[in-house]
């Protein structure tokens, strides 16, 4: 029979510090060790899984989901087919990296851990492996950046990580997002199939980019730290920035905006508000602004265009203001 063999863990790499041992070393559950939960498909036995990690004296402990375990082996091969739940221990992990096809990842009170990078390739190796379902990080309080980007995951949790600051899931399946990380600064969560975004917990956020998904509403004023937005190609029809005097750039473009309201962003630099159904703007307010396009605001219901755009006297604003429009300089 065909044997399938699966890289886990890199291409996939773990990478830890190295602690002297002591009496506790191998006590799993005093507090010290992070825990990784992985699960998978084997469909096509027998399959080889395959650890690897960057720390030639790395100990670690490995529970193999078949009811065997082991000390220092990085590789098991199952005969059966079914659904396999690796339990990985690791002392002081402060970095993960894994490239591999799993079904579900659970990052469980994990310390140390202080970034995580996964890639996975078109979603199975030889036919034998489903595609990534869920991702969950629980308890990792010095955790401050995590990259899911390309990845096929449909529902992310992150539960207690009070210092992450970067979330980067673009390209994704998520079809939930469920966020409570009061530290967070960066959110990107562009190009998938979101229809709903809930950023009320998310108070110092600073940049956010949602652009391609199919959100139709968003509430931003719990997140007055934001300077920049991308909400562009999506499906809103109106959105407020309303108290975001930081927002320095907005891409609003390629929505069904009616209406579209700036006045409270002061500090606004660059405003693409093109291929909407705007019929009046008003950036008087918007003293700084430099960059301005708005080209391609059809009302498709009555085929009417942009008829009036306010601007401040002496504003630096330049871009495409096309469309036969009206220019009004408020004095």
């Amino acid at each position: 029979m065909k044997k399938y063999s699966i890289l886990f863990m890199a291409i996939a790499t773990m990478l830890f510090i190295s602690c002297s041992k002591d009496d506790n070393d191998y006590d799993y559950e005093n507090g010290t060790w992070s825990t990784v939960e992985i699960a998978f498909d084997v469909t096509k036995p027998p399959m080889t899984v395959k650890l690897s990690n960057s720390t030639a004296d790395l100990y670690i402990h490995t529970q193999w989901g078949d009811g065997s375990s082991s000390e220092n082996t990085y590789e098991h091969t199952y005969t059966t087919a079914g659904r396999y739940n690796i339990v990985v221990k690791a002392r002081n992990m402060e970095v993960f990296n894994i490239h591999y096809n799993y079904s579900s990842i659970h990052f469980k009170d994990c310390p140390d851990l202080i970034y995580n990078h996964h890639t996975i390739g078109d979603g199975t190796i030889n036919d034998t492996i489903t595609v990534p379902k869920a991702v969950k990080f629980e308890n990792c309080p010095k955790l401050t950046i995590i990259s899911l980007t390309t990845q096929k995951v449909t529902n992310l949790e992150i539960v207690n990580c009070p210092k992450l600051e970067t979330l980067d899931c673009s390209v994704h399946q998520l079809q939930s997002l469920n966020l409570d990380c009061p530290a967070l600064t960066k959110l990107d969560c562009s190009m998938g199939p979101l229809e709903e975004l809930n950023l009320k917990n998310l108070p110092l956020l600073e940049s956010l980019n949602c652009s391609y998904n199919q959100l139709k509403n968003i509430d931003l004023k719990n997140n007055d730290k934001l300077k920049e937005v991308d909400c562009s190609w999506n499906q809103f029809s109106n959105i407020t920035f309303k108290g975001l005097g930081k927002l320095e750039d907005i891409n609003c473009s390629n929505n069904q905006l009616t209406t579209l309201n700036v006045e409270d962003c002061y500090e606004l630099i660059s405003l693409d508000c093109k291929f909407n159904k705007l019929t009046e703007l008003d950036v008087s307010n918007n003293t700084n602004l430099i960059f301005l396009t708005c080209t391609d605001n059809y009302n498709y219901a009555d085929h009417s265009s942009l008829e009036t755009i306010w601007i401040w006297e002496g504003a630096k604003t330049s871009g495409w203001l096309t469309m036969g429009v009206e220019y009004k300089v408020k004095q």
